[in-house]
């Protein structure tokens, strides 16, 4: 059971990966929002990793009205 959860959890996070990766080349205009984002965490000392959604959503609703 745990290989079998061990396998799926691997193949989700790639897959997300790549369609993260997928968007982000697909779409300058979203590229430079999620530049932005980030670097709007960074200069907060955080990483994604370590903001929630909501702080994430807040940021994103803020860089469409800039970028």
């Amino acid at each position: 059971m745990h290989k079998k959860l061990s396998y799926l959890t691997e193949n989700v996070r790639k897959g997300a990966e790549q369609f993260w990766g997928w968007l982000i080349s697909s779409a300058p205009f979203l590229q430079k929002r999620f530049c932005a984002v980030e670097q709007a965490l960074a200069e907060q000392g955080k990483m994604p990793e370590q903001s929630d959604l909501a702080e994430m959503d807040a940021l994103w609703q803020k860089m469409k009205r800039l970028c």
